[in-house]
């Protein structure tokens, strides 16, 4: 993992193992998966990981977005990416994405 990413170990233990956490109990992803994918270690779990999945759930639970859409595609996708593709064609999205990642309503 240090070979593929080493910027992934300049992050705190304390975010390391949030981000583990989350990325392993929440979304249930194999170790293995996540060493082979370690760049989402170096995300930010608040303004990056947590935001885009909720937001995706959303959608998929209104029926936006297929349920195979997988999570790792939206989070390598540029923040004005994911907004064109993710947030901005579905109102629904847009308060709700602006909520996750601290947006003031009405901005």
């Amino acid at each position: 993992m240090m070979r593929r990413n080493p910027n992934c170990f300049r992050k705190s233990k304390e975010k390391i193992k949030k981000s583990l956490n989350f990325l392993m109990k929440e979304l249930g992803y194999e170790p293995k998966y996540v060493i082979t994918n370690s760049f989402l270690l170096t995300c930010s779990l608040e303004g990056r990981l947590v935001p885009r999945h909720r937001t995706l759930m959303v959608l998929k639970e209104k029926g936006f977005v297929r349920q195979s859409y997988a999570f790792i595609s939206a989070v390598t996708l540029t923040e004005s990416k994911f907004l064109n593709k993710f947030v901005l064609p579905f109102k629904e999205a847009r308060q709700f994405y602006a909520k996750q990642i601290g947006i003031p309503a009405g901005c």
